[in-house]
């Protein structure tokens, strides 16, 4: 096996568990979900969840000016660590329609004292063989939610 071989197994591995990961925190974001709305009553319950929406309104290169458009970012993942969440968007946010589709990244019930966020910026490309692929350009640090979220509570 390759170094390349193996890389892709290992980063194939990786995703296979991130994925598992996400879904099991799903399903403990529902049991939270449901004792809350028994602990307080579906009417508070429901008052009480927060929630989070992400959008991108500008990009700007760093470096040169004159790099390839083959880089240029066509998506944006959008991670939020509590729970464990990933979003997707399409297409910057254009005010003069807010409600687009693909330009904003809503997140519900997030655990904002102990929540990250990060964003990774994603590229359209090709592999060797032609075929379609998304190329990670960078990603953010990651960023603590609850001095971002405090003026809003």
């Amino acid at each position: 096996m390759t170094d390349n071989e193996a890389t892709a197994t290992a980063q194939q591995s990786m995703e296979k568990s991130r994925l598992e990961v996400m879904e099991c925190e799903s399903e403990i974001n529902s049991i939270k979900n449901a004792l809350k709305s028994l602990a307080m009553g579906a009417n508070a319950a429901g008052a009480n969840l927060n929630h989070l929406e992400v959008s991108i309104c500008k990009v700007k290169r760093s470096g040169d000016a004159e790099e390839s458009e083959d880089a240029d970012p066509s998506t944006f993942k959008v991670h939020v660590s509590s729970p464990i969440e990933e979003q997707l968007i399409t297409k910057l946010y254009d005010p003069l329609d807010p409600t687009s589709e693909g330009s904003i990244a809503k997140f519900d019930s997030i655990e904002v004292s102990n929540a990250l966020l990060t964003v990774e910026v994603l590229s359209s490309g090709e592999d060797g063989d032609g075929d379609a692929k998304q190329i990670v350009l960078g990603a953010s640090a990651p960023h603590d939610l609850l001095p971002l979220c405090q003026d809003m509570e």
